[in-house]
């Protein structure tokens, strides 16, 4: 009973700094315009992403495919991981 208790105040508090999260996401969302090159489903590992993304992703995700976008940016070709 007592794990409840503690579970339902932990949630709640992560549920208030995820809504503060959200808040800042959207206040600094920005609209621009990209020129789709290629999108693919591929595993993480052949994506072309940097070493650091990769190595703080979970490893079960990097396992699994990816949607991943190659975009043009402005000057620059990125490479994105897009929701799907």
């Amino acid at each position: 009973i007592i794990a409840l208790i503690v579970l339902y105040f932990v949630g709640k508090r992560a549920q208030k700094k995820k809504e503060e999260q959200d808040a800042q996401i959207a206040a600094a969302a920005q609209t621009i315009s990209m020129l789709i090159i290629d999108k693919k489903k591929i595993r993480l590992k052949d994506s072309g992403l940097p070493a650091n993304v990769i190595a703080q992703t979970p490893k079960m995700l990097r396992r699994s495919k990816l949607p991943i976008v190659k975009a043009k940016v402005g000057p620059k070709v990125m490479t994105l991981i897009c929701d799907g």
